[in-house]
């Protein structure tokens, strides 16, 4: 019951919040063109956080969360949202991959705000590993998968809907491996995916830096706590795979050459 309670929360208070929102990020001049050029708010992520933060506070109080658990949450995402928030602000814009912002910032004439987001995500990951991983061979792995799905679902992001999908698709092949804590977590986001997507998919708002590192994040913080421990090591060996894969072929060349990839990339969109 509490949990019907805290998902039509989520549901109800994204679609009251977020036309506001948007007006919002336009006032503070958080506005960029989309794949066809048409000039529209960016960074709408940073509703997500923001309601989803509040909606732990909420769950909390009804004991669907711990306390450890909230304050764990609300410390680790908290960071998320703002230095990806940052990055959508200051950030240039372009998409270096991991690698890329690494070189620029240690070898190169300046700090990238990727540079500073990647650092900052991987240091307070360190501390939620310290305090909930058993040994450092799991704390290790644990770590991995938080940083590593964070920059996924980022580097999904480069059509309309697509980091989305690949969250809600990671969900769906997840949750039958996963223990309860993992709906608990992820459920109500669902619930604002029913309102965010469609706005997503018609290319009418940037999900942005702040919200494609969140949904990663999330998920990534989600599955240190709920899946067993082999899943874990398989799913890090997989983003590793990807990781150096794409250091290498673009991502959005990959999709658009296999038949499946690009037709569930390419559906909802106008």
């Amino acid at each position: 019951m509490e949990l019907i309670l805290i998902t039509t929360l989520a549901l109800a208070l994204t679609y009251l919040v977020y036309p506001y929102f948007s007006r919002l990020l336009i006032a503070g001049g958080l506005v960029t063109k989309n794949y066809l050029g048409e000039p529209i708010p960016t960074a709408y992520g940073s509703c997500l956080v923001i309601n989803y933060l509040f909606i732990l506070l909420v769950g909390a109080y009804f004991n669907i969360y711990s306390a450890e658990l909230l304050k764990s949450c609300l410390f680790f995402l908290l960071v998320v949202g703002i230095v990806g928030l940052v990055d959508d602000y200051l950030g240039d814009g372009e998409n270096k991959g991991l690698s890329g912002h690494f070189r620029e910032s240690l070898f190169g004439n300046r700090v990238t705000t990727g540079f500073l987001k990647a650092l900052s995500i991987s240091l307070f990951a360190l501390l939620m590993v310290i305090k909930w991983s058993q040994g450092i061979f799991w704390s290790g792995v644990d770590f991995l998968l938080i940083v590593l799905m964070a920059n996924f679902i980022n580097l999904l992001d480069l059509r309309p809907g697509r980091a989305w999908k690949g969250f809600l698709l990671l969900f769906l092949v997840l949750a039958p491996l996963a223990e309860a804590i993992f709906f608990k977590l992820l459920i109500p986001i669902l619930a604002m995916a029913i309102v965010l997507l469609p706005i997503d998919l018609q290319g009418e708002a940037m999900l942005g830096d702040v919200g494609a590192n969140f949904l990663g994040s999330i998920l990534g913080l989600s599955l240190l706590w709920a899946l067993p421990a082999i899943y874990k090591l398989l799913l890090v060996g997989g983003l590793i795979s990807i990781h150096l894969y794409t250091e290498r072929v673009s991502l959005t060349e990959v999709i658009a050459a296999n038949r499946f990839l690009a037709y569930l990339d390419a559906w909802g969109r106008k």
